[in-house]
Parts: C-alpha cells; structure tokens; sequence
C-alpha cells in the first residue's frame, strides 16, 4: 500500500501540500488509481514511465465554433478547404469541400433549439518531434472511438505542417443525449491519460501526468505570448520585467501562493524519495530506484516565473557590484 499512498500524492498535489496521510486518503478516494488500472504492477509501471521520462502528450481545447458560418470556417480551416481529408467516427473520410459544408450544416440543424452554447468542441491532440506520424493518427482514431464515438458525432484531420506531430479533433458539442459538452480541468487530464494509453497501444512512449508531479512549477506560456516575445513585443514579458524590479527594491517580499507551491514540491519530492527506498528493498528494483533517484535530482527548482526572473536580476546586480568593487581595487 505505500507505493499506493505515495503514487496518489504525486498524481493529486492539490490534495497533498502537507498532510500527506489526508492527501492520500483524497487522492485514493478520487480512484485515480483505479482509473490506472489497480495497484501492483500497473503502478509500478507508471512509476517507471514517469521516471524515465516518457514523452508527454498534449490535450488541448483550441476552442468552439457558435452558428453555423464558424462551425463551417473551422472545418474548411483544418481540412485546408477540403484538400485534407477528415474522418468521422463512422469512418468515413471526407475528402472535399462540399462534404465538409454538408457535415457543418447538418450539425447546425442537430443544435437548432438547444442554447446558444458552442456548436463544437475543437482539441488538439499532439506529441514531440520524431514521434511515428501513422502511429499517432491510429492512436487518434482509437482514442476518439472508445472516448466519444458513443455520445457523439466528431470528424479528425492530421497536419504534417510543424515540427509536432498533431491531429485535431472536431466534436459536435451536443451528444446523442441532448447534453452540450464542456470540458473541465479533470475531464482533460482523464482524456490525456486515454490518449497516452493509445499511444503505448500503438508502441510509443507516452505519459499523462500533471506538470506539477515531475517539479514543473511554471505554466506553459501561450502561443500569442512567446511569438511577442520572439519579435521583442511582449507587452507582457515587459510588465514582468517591472514587477520584478519592483520586487527587488521592495526587498524581494514573498508571495502567499510561493508557500503554497514550495510545500506542494516538497511532498512531491518526499514521495518520490520514499518510493525509491521502497523499491530499492527489492532485489529486483535497485536499477529502477537509481533511476528515480536521477529524476529527482533532475527537477527543475521549484520557482515561478517571477521568482526566476527575480533571481536572474539579483545575480546579474550582484554581478555588476562585484566587478565595480574589482575595479576599485586596481
């Protein structure tokens, strides 16, 4: 059961920032081990994937459609105006522009009368580069089927345009049930665990876990930022610049949720160091201890991005005041 107790707190470290025997007891009541598929072997095969750092995949909602121009836009989007072929979760490809167009229209009338939600529920499902393409799009399909082809009508299309190999997937947002799907934080995690599950189906390495369980403490910026910041525009990347000076001269005061992540880090590490000591009792198991061992050691420090930005300008300051003091001397 300790492999379990510990497991559960890395998977759930929003449960799990100090009272590790109460976070634990959360994380287990979440069946987020049952949903890996038991104790024993499964776990420990988690554990080695998540140790030996095997590619992440990305589950992301790229957005919704409203009405039937937009619905029509995105679909003529992602098929490049009917040149990339679509499939459906019946299996049918749809390979030009007017059977897109059909398709639009006909969930336009399904959604008649239903709200004014979305129409669509756009995702992104992608992986590192060099991973097997035609691997990835079998992983797709399979995941799509056994994830929604029973609630709803959904159509695919694979892109070889940029260095991440990635399929998008278009679903109808209303199900066969009436209900008007809307995907929350735990509903993508789940979905991104399906997805790596198809992955390895397919014999690729793959892995679904929160950011947080492998030490990353920053969120991935979003693409609108980094292509500012890239042409030196970033209006964001200079209001941090500011803040951060400003932190500085205020004596580099800490902020509340800076605890928060600290005490969270230090459980997730505590639990992988307890996991390596278990598995390391066993015979079997002191090659793996030693590799979770490097991992823990690989962990990028538990700091934000203003707390790195903070620390790369005191070093600099700090620098500048020795080499002034160097100067002095001579």
């Amino acid at each position: 059961m300790m492999l379990d107790d510990e497991l559960a707190i890395i998977l759930n470290p929003k449960k799990a920032k100090t009272n590790r025997t109460a976070g634990a007891e959360k994380a287990r009541k979440s069946n987020v081990l049952k949903r890996k598929g038991g104790h024993g072997s499964a776990n420990l095969k988690k554990i080695a994937r998540m140790a030996a750092k095997h590619p992440e995949v990305m589950v992301k909602v790229s957005g919704g459609a409203k009405g039937l121009r937009h619905t029509r836009e995105h679909m003529n989007y992602i098929t490049r105006n009917g040149d990339v072929e679509a499939e459906t979760e019946q299996g049918d490809i749809l390979s030009n522009r007017e059977q897109i167009n059909d398709k639009a229209q006909r969930w336009n009338q399904n959604d008649i009368g239903r709200g004014k939600g979305r129409q669509t529920v756009n995702l992104v499902l992608s992986m590192p580069p060099g991973t097997n393409e035609e691997k990835l799009k079998k992983a797709v399909r399979n995941f799509a089927l056994r994830t929604f082809a029973a609630d709803r009508e959904y159509l695919f299309v694979q892109h070889h345009d940029t260095k991440h190999p990635h399929c998008h997937l278009t679903l109808q947002a209303v199900g066969h049930d009436g209900k008007r799907l809307s995907p929350n934080k735990k509903q993508l995690q789940s979905w991104r665990e399906s997805f790596a599950e198809a992955l390895r189906e397919q014999g690729v390495k793959a892995e679904a876990t929160p950011r947080q369980s492998r030490g990353v403490v920053k969120k991935g910026e979003k693409q609108a930022v980094l292509h500012a910041a890239k042409r030196k525009e970033s209006i964001r990347q200079q209001q941090r610049i500011k803040e951060a000076g400003e932190r500085l001269k205020g004596g580099n005061i800490k902020r509340p949720w800076e605890s928060r992540i600290s005490e969270q880090q230090a459980a997730i590490r505590k639990s992988w160091a307890n996991i390596a000591k278990e598995i390391e009792k066993r015979p079997e198991g002191v090659k793996m201890a030693s590799v979770i061992k490097d991992f823990i050691k690989g962990m990028p420090k538990p700091l934000t991005r203003e707390q790195e930005l903070v620390s790369k300008m005191a070093s600099v300051i700090k620098q500048k005041e020795k080499e002034k003091e160097q100067g002095r001397g001579r």
